[in-house]
C-alpha cells in the first residue's frame, strides 16, 4: 500500500505545517522523508513540498486552496484574480518562488530524497526488510535488488542516536546516497564479517546508504 502524509480531505489531517511545522521544519522534513522512502510508491499532495498552510479554516475547503506558487496577491501566482478559494495563510513566505534555490528550505528537501529515488530504483522496487522495531528512536530499513542494497536510516529523535544493523551485507563499504541540501554529508559506513554495521545519526536526520553489488 503506498504511504500519505495527507490529502485532499480533512478527516486524514490539516496541511502539514500544521501538523509537524508548529515548532521548525525538523519534524516535517523526517516525517517527509520515512513517507517518500519507505513505500514503493509514494504520494504526495499539492502543497506539502512548500509547507503550505490551509485557506484559513480546517475542512475540506480550508485545506484545497489554490497552489502558492509566489508571495504576490490576490492569489499568490495561481491566478491574477482572487481565486474560487482563499489563498493559504502564509502564502507570503512559503511560496515557491521562495524556496527555490533556498538550501534550508522544505522544497529544496523533498527535490533532495525525491533525487535519490531517481538515482536508485531499488528503493521502489527492491525486497523490502524492516531493520527496526516499533518505538525505536531510528527508522531503519533495508532494499535489496540483484544490483544493490540500500540501507536507509532516519533519526525521528531530538537526540543523537547510533544504531547498529544487519546489512545482509558482509564486509562491504556503503557510500552515502542522500545528502540534505543544508548539511555536510556524513562518513560512508562499512559492515563487518557479519554483515553488522553501526550508523551514527545527529538528531531528525536521515541517511540513505548504498552498496553496489
Amino acid at each position: 500500500m503506498p504511504l500519505a502524509l495527507q490529502s485532499h480531505d480533512a478527516y486524514v489531517g490539516d496541511r502539514l505545517t500544521n501538523q509537524f511545522g508548529v515548532n521548525g521544519d525538523a519534524n516535517y522534513k523526517v516525517a517527509a522523508a520515512a513517507s517518500i522512502l519507505v513505500s514503493a510508491t509514494p504520494f504526495g499532495y499539492y502543497g506539502e513540498e512548500i509547507g503550505m498552510s490551509n485557506g484559513g479554516t480546517y475542512n475540506d475547503p480550508g485545506i484545497r486552496s489554490p497552489m502558492s506558487w509566489s508571495g504576490e496577491k490576490p492569489a499568490a501566482g495561481f491566478s491574477g484574480a482572487h481565486p474560487y478559494r482563499d489563498p493559504a495563510i502564509n502564502f507570503a513566505t512559503m511560496n515557491v518562488d521562495a524556496q527555490t534555490g533556498d538550501p534550508s528550505s522544505i522544497l529544496e528537501f523533498y527535490r533532495a530524497v525525491y533525487s535519490v529515488r531517481k538515482a536508485h530504483p531499488v528503493l521502489a522496487t527492491g525486497t523490502f526488510k524492516l531493520l527496526s522495531k516499533a518505538g525505536d528512536p531510528v527508522l531503519a530499513f533495508s532494499r535489496t535488488d540483484a544490483n544493490e542494497t540500500v540501507v536507509v536510516a532516519i533519526n525521528v529523535s531530538d537526540t543523537v542516536q547510533s544504531v547498529t544493523v544487519d546489512t545482509g551485507v558482509k564486509n562491504g563499504r556503503f557510500g552515502q546516497a542522500f545528502k540534505a541540501p543544508d548539511v555536510a554529508a556524513p562518513p560512508e559506513v562499512s559492515s563487518d564479517k557479519t554483515g553488522q554495521a553501526t550508523i551514527n545519526l545527529a538528531p531528525k536526520t536521515v541517511q540513505v546508504l548504498v552498496k553496489a553489488r
